[in-house]
């Protein structure tokens, strides 16, 4: 399957316990229970699971390493400009062109500024654009676990504001090795050129990488491609655990704590 949509499975369901009791009787006799809502079974040699080695996941940032919220933004900005009742659609043209590197943060500042006639200082709407991010717990739980059994890569539609800031400010990305982001090679997601980059920097083999994206288009892109793609959804995470144990990257399934409540 190219493309694994989310299931309504909540994260503390008794349903996925017994799937997984299910698919063990199938599989082998011998399970393995790490809570009483998740078992790890052995398969045996008539269970398709994936036989070649699975290396690297590639994840996305926004909504699957942090939430972002450009409300916040907008409510700020409006108290600050002049003539805009949603300064965040009239910066959309200019965020499209930073976002793929046509113009640098400072010219993105200035002229976001005479756009809106912004009353405040550069700084100022420098702090509005990037303070819009929350930490996504569960998903960081999963990546500093995942980063003992694969590469962690980043490919991600951004900035240079929203990148240095979440950067600087959320100690999760040192858990990366690197990434490839839409300002540096001029493409966004889901225009191939930018997997392409992150494939031909990274010499990424694509059927033995997870890629992973809030955005179906993205995902859809990322499968086309020949990526092991699952699309993220922080009310799913269980979901995407599951879809990824699928796809053979099996470490993930014990990256949390299955008796804590869905978050």
């Amino acid at each position: 399957m190219a493309y694994l949509p989310v299931h309504d499975i909540p994260m503390n369901s008794p349903m996925l316990s017994s799937e997984r009791k299910r698919q063990s009787t199938a599989d082998s006799e011998m399970a393995t229970c790490i809570s009483p809502f998740f078992c790890e079974y052995a398969p045996n040699q008539h269970t398709a699971r994936p036989s070649k080695q699975m290396k690297t996941i590639l994840l996305d940032i926004g909504n699957v390493l942090v939430s972002f919220d450009f409300d916040r933004a907008r409510n700020r900005l409006i108290s600050e400009t002049v003539g805009h009742p949603d300064p965040i659609r009239s910066l959309r043209p200019l965020k499209d062109q930073f976002e793929v590197g046509a113009i640098d943060s400072s010219t993105f500042i200035s002229e976001g500024m005479d756009l809106l006639h912004f009353r405040g200082s550069a700084q100022a709407f420098r702090d509005i654009w990037q303070e819009i991010f929350d930490p996504i717990d569960l998903m960081w739980k999963t990546v500093r676990h995942a980063g003992n059994s694969y590469r962690m890569l980043l490919l991600s539609n951004t900035n240079e504001i929203h990148r240095s800031f979440l950067f600087e400010r959320f100690p999760i990305f040192n858990e990366f090795q690197g990434g490839i982001y839409s300002d540096d090679v001029g493409a966004l997601k889901p225009d191939a050129a930018i997997f392409q980059a992150a494939t031909r920097e990274f010499s990424l083999v694509p059927s033995e990488t997870l890629f992973v994206d809030d955005l179906p288009e993205n995902v859809r892109a990322a499968a086309s491609l020949g990526f092991k793609a699952v699309q993220y959804d922080k009310r799913e995470h269980l979901n995407f655990l599951r879809a990824a144990d699928r796809y053979g990257f099996h470490q993930l399934v014990d990256s949390i704590d299955w008796e804590e409540p869905n978050a």
